[in-house]
């Protein structure tokens, strides 16, 4: 049986918080998982959120931490 391709869309101008890469995440549509096509980082949804919750807001830095989490909001088709 062959597997249907996932839905996915590349997300612009994100950096990836292992491997510095900028512009190679992907959002899978189904469910909002995003992927490093780079390094094969991953982060679900859920994960995102918990992050960004317990994230303290702070200055904006140029240096990339590996803690770092990614926001995605507001997606359609």
């Amino acid at each position: 049986m062959i597997k249907p391709k996932r839905k996915k869309q590349f997300i612009a101008g994100v950096v990836c918080p292992k491997c510095s890469e900028m512009d190679s995440f992907v959002l899978y549509q189904e469910n909002q998982d995003i992927e490093c096509v780079s390094c094969g980082f991953k982060q679900n949804a859920n994960q995102r959120d918990e992050q960004t919750m317990s994230n303290e807001p702070t200055k904006p830095n140029k240096n990339i931490d590996s803690n770092q989490s990614i926001k995605i909001t507001n997606l359609t088709d």
